[in-house]
């Protein structure tokens, strides 16, 4: 079984589509205990975490020099540790909560990807 590409297009709109109407949930599913709020937070610190293991990944293009020489990296790791367990903490209660479950995987897609590309121990792939 292979992949096709001219589907895949589809189902990519599709998934989207259906993320963006869950953003976009009417206020009667958004009511506090029914996970709207923990898959929005969890998905928000999963992006948030994804960008920052690619800013370790790429200082010299995702970051500027001024900015590079102030940050102290050992903080910046310690706090992408936290934030990644909080960002798949939050997208399983999303998960638990709602019946809906696209933000809930969503976020733990993001969590698992920027995991895959070493977390908080991503090291420079490139030199300039």
């Amino acid at each position: 079984m292979y992949f096709n590409w001219q589907n895949g297009g589809a189902m990519i709109k599709a998934i989207m589509e259906k993320l963006f109407r869950e953003l976009e949930a009417p206020q009667a599913s958004v009511r506090p205990g029914s996970g709207w709020l923990s898959g929005v937070f969890g998905m928000l610190l999963a992006v948030i975490g994804l960008a920052m293991v690619l800013i370790l990944h790429y200082p010299q293009l995702l970051s500027m020099p001024e900015l590079r020489a102030e940050i102290n990296v050992e903080w910046l790791r310690s706090g992408l540790k936290i934030l990644i367990v909080v960002a798949f903490l939050l997208s399983c209660i999303s998960l638990m909560l709602r019946q809906n479950k696209i933000l809930g995987i969503t976020g733990a897609v993001l969590v698992v990807l920027s995991i895959l590309l070493g977390g908080s121990a991503a090291q420079k792939t490139i030199e300039f």
